[in-house]
């Protein structure tokens, strides 16, 4: 339903599902935690952000427990926060769960890995912004220093 963009239909199935897992598995089973993924996603696409990002981590916490620090679901989900975070333009944030994702995949498929590439050109995309933004920044303040001078 996501491909259609009924996000509500879509977040409604999986809320069921979740109900369905939790009483068959428990809270720690990695269903739950793909399920609480699939429900930030809805949730991200409908911009209904705090909801998304609840989910995300909730499912990052259930991967932590299952799994535990260094396994390729837990890279994944810090990989996913960190493009949620990328998403609403808060980079920094999105630069601290993208190096923690990098340093799992590295210790777990190690440097030569697709993984560990494609999260490495993430973090190099956000550092070109970052390096954008703050140049955008310094110019926009030489021109309203410019400005200043020239009208006193």
């Amino acid at each position: 339903y996501y491909d259609l963009k009924d996000y509500e239909k879509g977040m409604g199935y999986h809320e069921k599902c979740l109900e369905v897992y939790k009483a068959t598995y428990g809270e720690n089973h990695a269903l739950v935690a793909t399920t609480y993924l699939g429900i930030g996603k809805g949730a991200s696409a409908k911009k209904d952000y705090q909801k998304a990002c609840d989910n995300y981590v909730r499912a990052l916490n259930v991967y932590l427990k299952v799994y535990g620090p260094n396994h390729p679901s837990t890279a994944s989900s810090y990989s996913q926060l960190g493009d949620f975070f990328a998403k609403l333009g808060q980079h920094e944030q999105a630069l601290e769960f993208f190096a923690v994702a990098l340093g799992i995949n590295k210790k777990v498929f190690g440097d030569n890995h697709p993984s560990v590439g494609t999260i490495g050109k993430k973090i190099m995309y956000l550092y070109h912004l970052i390096q954008e933004s703050e140049e955008k920044g310094k110019i926009e303040e030489t021109e309203k220093t410019g400005e200043a001078d020239n009208v006193t």
